[in-house]
């Protein structure tokens, strides 16, 4: 028997895994737990285990032991699962931050996996365990080989670990978990919410009967509002993720993988760490919190998104202010509902996350019911635009100024990379960005010349880096309503997309980004601007894709 590991595990939202040291699959929570038995320990993806914890953050102890064959279980333990366990090469055990605990080889056959535990109840409520506190719960791993097995509940003892095992059997888990959060009176729709509709449940109605994407737009907008609070909206890596959630794309390194972003919180210098509150619990970490939200926002059901961000972000304030979003949102609901359903068909607002429903793809999700044309029409303020507007995505500028976008389209590649040129270098020099940062009249210098962009901007995500310091946000605008938004942040990322192969993808994303860097106020001169310059107008009205 060789033991590979016994020492402090500190473990973040409950969890730990198991995972190749190199490659293997994302490990998702829905489908490490399909169709097993037990609660515990996610076995269900090949080459990967998830671990569950009583104690949410902190220290545990921890254990993983390789046997020769199955060993005798202790009377020690409280719960026990066993699984299947199929090593892809090297194995570690890595935790929520993305850092390895500790590494081992099995060999490459079947393997069965026991988890044990012990003091799960007394730990899930507990404050975070730090370094110097008694540890309060204890878990071991151990591997031997056996031959493929259906996993199994070889014990139960805590009430933690048997609402687990509940939760997470997809055939009863939703209705155990509303009744655990209801008191066995769920409520209708399956909202899983019960301190938000104990605090306003009037506010979870209207959210309730609100369009898809109104309930996205309210996510989006709880979670700025708890970096705003945490106040980690100033940095540049939150700035350009806020970004992204508000204009609906996909979310910028690191939030693409969740482990990595508390592993950057970590690392960030410029990262002040506060605590508040919650619940009577003392030291909660802001911004730990208000990170969380970002991704939040962007996962689920736009509903489920809505009402878990929301309360997400009333946390950030703690217990004394944590009605502050609740006194705004009524206001901001009236709002949203107002304006996004200024471009609806019949009304119908649906969530924008699932970009394929609005470019004439198949019916799927929240937006299913209104149809592919209604979609269509919703996202792209109209009919569909000419076949190379939907080709490159140019949603912003076409809903904005469609016949502007049209004779963009219309132009020449030439003339098509000329304004892509003329956006960025309109955008930051106006900003200010090319008298204070040498790498950015560098690289405006490179893309007048057709020159591939230089560091950093030859690095995904790179441009970001130059924004770091507290410069980036002495110039801030209005935009899309939204105050305070740095216009660094806003123009940066022009002078990338002025560079994209395709010209007309190039042109349309450079024009708008660098139109919005000039805030609401004054997009609609800049975009005049640019028309004027370069784009003749159109002889026969502008076409349409059809669908």
């Amino acid at each position: 028997m060789l033991v590979v590991f016994d020492g402090r595990m500190d473990v973040a939202y409950m969890q730990a895994y198991v995972e190749p040291l190199e490659g293997g699959p994302e490990i998702n929570i829905e489908e490490a737990f399909r169709g097993q038995a037990n609660g515990l320990l996610g076995a269900a993806q090949p080459g990967a285990l998830r671990l569950t914890t009583g104690l949410h953050t902190g220290d545990v102890g921890f254990r993983l032991v390789v046997a020769d064959a199955q060993p005798p279980l202790g009377d020690e333990w409280e719960d026990v699962v066993e699984a299947t366990f199929v090593p892809a090469g090297t194995s570690c055990v890595s935790l929520q931050s993305g850092e390895v605990l500790c590494e081992f080889e099995l060999p490459p056959v079947p393997h069965r996996v026991r988890y044990s535990a012990r003091g799960m109840d007394a730990a899930s409520d507990a404050p975070p365990v730090t370094t110097d506190d008694p540890l309060l719960d204890h878990y071991e791993l151990t591997f031997w080989p056996a031959d493929p097995a259906p996993d199994v509940v070889v014990r139960r003892g805590s009430e933690r670990g048997a609402y687990w095992h509940d939760a997470r059997d997809l055939g009863k888990g939703r209705t155990q978990t509303l009744r655990n959060a209801w008191d066995e009176k769920p409520p209708r729709d399956g909202l899983i919410a019960p301190w938000l509709v104990g605090r306003a449940p009037g506010l979870v109605e209207a959210l309730r009967a609100a369009e898809p994407g109104v309930q996205r737009a309210v996510a989006h907008w709880a979670a700025r509002r708890a970096s705003e609070q945490a106040g980690i909206d100033r940095l540049y890596w939150v700035a350009a993720a806020l970004t992204a959630l508000e204009r609906d794309q996909e979310l910028p390194a690191p939030f693409d993988e969740p482990a990595e972003v508390y592993a950057r919180m970590n690392e960030d210098k410029e990262f002040t760490r506060t605590t508040v509150t919650l619940e009577g619990q003392d030291g909660v970490d802001c911004q730990g919190q208000a990170l969380f939200t970002l991704l939040m926002a962007d996962t689920g059901n736009p509903l489920d998104a809505a009402l878990d961000t929301l309360t997400e972000a009333t946390s950030v304030f703690g217990d004394e202010q944590r009605d502050v979003l609740l006194d705004e949102l009524p206001d901001v609901l009236a709002g949203l509902t107002r304006d996004l359903a200024a471009g609806a068909v019949d009304g119908r607002v649906p969530d924008t996350r699932d970009r394929a429903a609005f470019v004439g793809g198949p019916e799927t999700g929240s937006a299913a019911d209104i149809g592919v044309a209604g979609r269509t029409r919703l996202i792209w303020g109209g009919e569909l635009p000419s076949p190379r507007l939907v080709e490159v995505y140019a949603v912003g500028l076409t809903k904005f100024d469609r016949v502007l976008a049209e004779r963009l389209a219309a132009a020449e590649p030439e003339v098509q990379r000329s304004v892509a040129r003329w956006a960025a270098r309109r955008a930051c020099t106006a900003a200010g960005l090319t008298a204070a940062l040498p790498e950015v009249a560098l690289a405006l210098e490179h893309l007048d010349r057709g020159e591939a962009l230089p560091p950093p901007f030859d690095q995904e995500e790179g441009e970001w880096t130059l924004l770091e310091g507290d410069d980036a946000y002495e110039r801030v605008i209005v935009c899309d309503g939204q105050p305070n938004c740095s216009r660094w942040h806003y123009a940066i990322p022009a002078l990338r997309q002025a560079a994209d192969p395709d010209p007309l993808r190039a042109a349309a994303h450079a024009l708008w980004t660098a139109a919005c860097s000039f805030g609401d106020n004054q997009r609609p001169s800049v975009l005049t601007e640019a028309a004027t310059r370069f784009l003749a107008p159109l002889q026969d009205g502008f076409p349409t894709g059809g669908h």
